[in-house]
């Protein structure tokens, strides 16, 4: 069992290693590039040859340029480098102009009013009488302070709610100016070449904030929509809203002005406490609410004004901005092709063409440099011609009688061959792969003829990974001469010498060769 354990290991490790696929990051609006395997970046780009490249174009304004790849194998280069863009050069002519309504906040007091603070010590009184009366008159003015603080609180949270109408109103009014230019705004952010996708996507979302008060749009109803469109009614109800609270204000700011007169009353100047103190608080209090009470009439007056001018919003540009709003929010810039791998040595050719409807004569076709990658893996079939040398393991002999006599003279140890070599091998990771080869040989400067056709087989070492050389060893067969007829070495002959017969047998030896890529790839 654990050495099935240990065989399952491996099969597993071997099946991931062949199945990882090749991720080419290209950054279309950087010129940049990188690749991972399985999720980790890597410097030196190899893929196994029957494995996928996933190839993935990011930063891709896909609004402007549509992407073709082109696979073809052949040396390559890789692109380089390039830069971003000056925000500054793209929007050209500045922003626009928001409305030139400007409602007035109301002004912050800034401090809290003192607490009296009675001084019981010293006091004698004559009588019962005189002292209910001076107990009445701090009740008095205990009462006074209560209510100038609780209208001073209800006038503290309506500067807070006339400012939060102050800001509703100036959005709606930046919204039916923004809506009028923003669809044609937004067309020109997507066909600006200079742009940055990712500031496409973030100026574009902005406008769209602006428009419809929403950073989601898959939470923009279409009741919202027309809500929005309406915006005079919508104008005019936070107006009727803002008159309400202004005339609520204007109200409260005369009961503390009340307040004030009867805490000026000398009566109360009897007790002994910081009333003093107290009346100058309150007086710079009212002072401040009168200011603000001013700075909102004033801006009732500018809505007047206002409201004249202004105008429902379109429902169908409306509808079509938010459809763009679903739309750039779902898009990622990117564009994800697979391709197989088949030849040696993978070249991605990535050409960027502008979309036919658009003419922007800034957006021109883009041919980018080849993305080389090298291919290893695979059975790989290829022809090379070159020069081998080789020799029988029994060295070849030559005949001739004389005296009557068999003799035999040895012929050279080793014969050149011009030889035709056929290299199958499996393409390494490296420059140089183990395989084999079979090649068909003719000695150089020997016998000529189907007779002198000799046979090469065995291991090769190919250096390079175009095959430039190989190198060769191993076995080789031809043909050598024999003594036929029963004869050896040392038979007496009488006949005539130019009888003696021989014959030509097929023998093994072995042989040393190398070969050039001349057939090409």
């Amino acid at each position: 069992m654990k050495h099935l354990a240990v065989l399952f290991v491996l099969l597993f490790t071997f099946c991931t290693a062949i199945s990882q696929d090749l991720h080419v990051y290209y950054n279309a609006f950087t010129d940049s590039l990188y690749y991972k395997v399985n999720g980790k970046t890597i410097v030196h780009p190899l893929i196994r040859k029957g494995s996928d490249v996933v190839v993935h174009i990011e930063n891709f304004n896909n609004y402007l340029y549509r992407a073709n790849i082109r696979t073809a194998t052949g040396p390559g280069a890789l692109p380089a480098s390039g830069g971003g863009v000056n925000l500054g050069n793209v929007l050209h002519g500045g922003g626009f102009n928001l409305s030139n309504l400007v409602l007035g906040d109301g002004e912050s007091s800034g401090f809290g009013l003192p607490k009296l603070l009675f001084n019981e010590d010293g006091f004698g009184f004559a009588d019962d009488s005189e002292a209910a009366g001076h107990q009445m008159l701090k009740e008095e003015l205990t009462k006074l302070e209560s209510s100038f603080n609780l209208t001073k609180a209800f006038l503290t949270a309506l500067d807070a709610e006339m400012g939060d109408l102050n800001h509703n109103i100036r959005s709606t009014l930046e919204t039916q100016q923004i809506q009028s230019f923003a669809a044609d705004e937004i067309r020109r952010l997507r066909f600006n070449p200079r742009l940055e996708p990712r500031q496409i996507k973030q100026l574009s979302q902005e406008y769209m904030d602006h428009i419809f008060g929403e950073k989601n749009p898959e939470k923009l109803t279409l009741s919202k929509v027309i809500q929005k469109a309406d915006a005079n009614g919508e104008v005019t109800r936070m107006k009727q809203d803002y008159m309400n609270k202004l005339g609520s204000y204007s109200s409260r700011v005369d009961a503390l002005k009340l307040t004030r007169e009867l805490l000026q009353d000398p009566k109360y100047n009897v007790l002994d406490a910081n009333l003093d103190q107290f009346r100058v608080a309150a007086q710079s209090y009212i002072s401040i609410a009168d200011n603000n009470l001013k700075t909102y009439s004033l801006n009732s007056a500018s809505l007047d004004t206002v409201l004249s001018n202004v105008r429902n919003l379109d429902i169908n540009a409306l509808i079509q901005l938010r459809t763009d709003y679903l739309v750039m929010s779902k898009n990622d810039f990117t564009q994800v092709s697979r391709h197989k791998v088949q030849g040696d040595d993978l070249n991605l050719y990535i050409t960027l063409t502008p979309v036919d409807s658009v003419n922007v004569p800034e957006a021109a076709t883009r041919r980018l440099d080849p993305i080389s990658l090298k291919v290893y893996g695979g059975l790989q079939i290829k022809g090379a011609l070159g020069l081998s040398f080789g020799g029988f393991f029994k060295q070849p002999q030559e005949y001739s009688v004389r005296d009557s006599i068999i003799r035999s003279s040895s012929r050279d140890a080793f014969t050149p061959f011009l030889t035709s070599y056929v290299n199958f091998y499996r393409q390494g990771r490296g420059a140089a792969s183990f395989g084999g080869a079979f090649g068909i040989g003719l000695p150089i400067g020997g016998q000529n003829g189907l007779e002198a056709i000799t046979f090469f087989l065995g291991p090769s070492l190919v250096l390079g990974r175009n095959q430039g050389v190989v190198l060769n060893a191993g076995l080789l067969g031809g043909k050598a001469e024999t003594l036929s007829g029963g004869y050896a070495v040392g038979d007496r002959f009488d006949a005539d010498p130019g009888l003696l017969k021989t014959k030509s047998i097929y023998r093994l030896g072995y042989f040393f060769g190398i070969a050039f890529n001349l057939l090409g790839q």
